[in-house]
């Protein structure tokens, strides 16, 4: 499906095996950085470099982007398992 599968160090891998978990990683790297990947964008991929570039590709067109505000969420959604819509208002401790 994706070009992970060409020849690769096995030193220095990540030993994606082609079961789904390259496309975890692509789909959380969307959801971290708000962009979004067609599958022109990632059939040639084969290492980090190439994955970072094409984010910063994505990104250029988005000058608002606040990385520590995507890993801030990133964090958030990891530990509270909220899905919703967060912003700089959300609260961290209930009023109730």
């Amino acid at each position: 499906m994706f070009g992970f599968f060409g020849k690769r160090e096995t030193r220095n891998t990540l030993d994606l095996l082609g079961d789904g978990d390259e496309v975890d990683l692509l789909q959380e790297s969307e959801e971290v950085f708000g962009v979004r990947f067609e599958q022109e964008d990632v059939a040639d991929l084969v290492n980090l470099g190439q994955l970072r570039d094409l984010i910063g590709r994505k990104l250029d067109g988005a000058p608002n982007f606040d990385p520590v505000w995507a890993l801030l969420l990133r964090v958030v959604r990891e530990h509270t398992r909220i899905r919703g819509s967060l912003d700089r208002e959300t609260t961290l401790i209930s009023e109730d």
